[in-house]
């Protein structure tokens, strides 16, 4: 497999705390194929804020937009919002996920094509 990561957080953003559950750690790797499989749930963090910023060769070439499990204090309950993984056609941000409406992210079964 193509090395494995845990993200440096940013904008106020955590690993779920330990619980019966038992989450992921939210982290990422890529496989044989050059396709990125993030995981984990993420919380706490800014809205709208980036979560973490994946390195050169985690990146997709184009911007994707996937759906992810997501809590939203303004609907108070669990939602499937779009998770935004911007590529490395935007340089100010290039390699940024987030989520634009939410402060809870499971990112458990997001996967892209890395690029080439």
């Amino acid at each position: 497999m193509g090395g494995a990561g845990e993200p440096g957080f940013m904008s106020g953003w955590t690993n779920s705390p330990p619980s019966p559950a038992g989450f992921n750690s939210v982290g990422f790797y890529k496989d044989r194929e050059g396709i990125v499989h993030l995981q984990g749930l993420a919380i706490g963090g800014e809205v709208g804020k980036p979560v973490f910023v994946l390195p050169p060769g985690f990146r997709p070439g184009a911007a994707k937009v996937v759906a992810a499990s997501a809590v939203c204090g303004c609907s108070g309950g669990n939602s499937t919002w779009p998770l935004f993984i911007l590529g490395s056609s935007v340089p100010a941000v290039e390699g940024a996920v987030f989520i634009p409406t939410a402060s809870t992210v499971g990112l458990d079964g997001v996967t892209f094509r890395a690029e080439s």
